[in-house]
């Protein structure tokens, strides 16, 4: 398994993989991921990918016959204040596959915020885990008490 970032694509190679970054999310993230942030992706250009606090990282697997296989999608736009997203295949579930995603991310980014309804244990373990800090209770935005998560590398 590897992880990759996506940064430089030409405007064709950016709307296959959008698609198919779109519909595994669609497939795989059990209805959880809003559709503010499902448009937030799918609204963004090869050029914002490039945006400081903007981040697209696949979790690929490489299979020993035939293409890699997407397993894992994180997408963070301005550094998570406007959408932060993680998407684990089903099959990688427990295997800390979002942790290392979200850990990622923060390594990348240096300072990253997001926001986990309460009745997400999963994501909630996984943003413990990967070293965010809750620090407020809100309703998030389809109605949910929801945790709102940050790490900041100056701190």
């Amino acid at each position: 398994m590897e992880i990759r970032a996506i940064r430089s694509l030409q405007t064709d190679q950016w709307n296959v993989l959008r698609s198919q970054c779109l519909r595994f999310i669609t497939q795989h993230g059990d209805q959880r991921i809003t559709a503010d942030a499902m448009i937030q992706l799918e609204s963004v250009t090869e050029q914002q990918l490039l945006e400081t606090g903007t981040q697209l990282l696949l979790a690929i697997e490489r299979v020993p016959i035939g293409k890699p296989r997407l397993i894992g999608v994180s997408f963070v736009r301005h550094y998570g204040e406007q959408t932060c997203l993680i998407v684990v295949h089903p099959t990688w579930r427990g295997m800390h596959l979002g942790t290392q995603l979200m850990s990622e991310q923060i390594s990348y980014l240096g300072y990253l915020t997001c926001q986990v309804a309460l009745d997400n244990i999963s994501s909630l373990r996984m943003c413990f885990q990967a070293g965010l800090t809750a620090h407020r209770l809100t309703e998030g935005p389809t109605g949910k008490p929801t945790l709102a998560f940050e790490y900041d590398a100056r701190r």
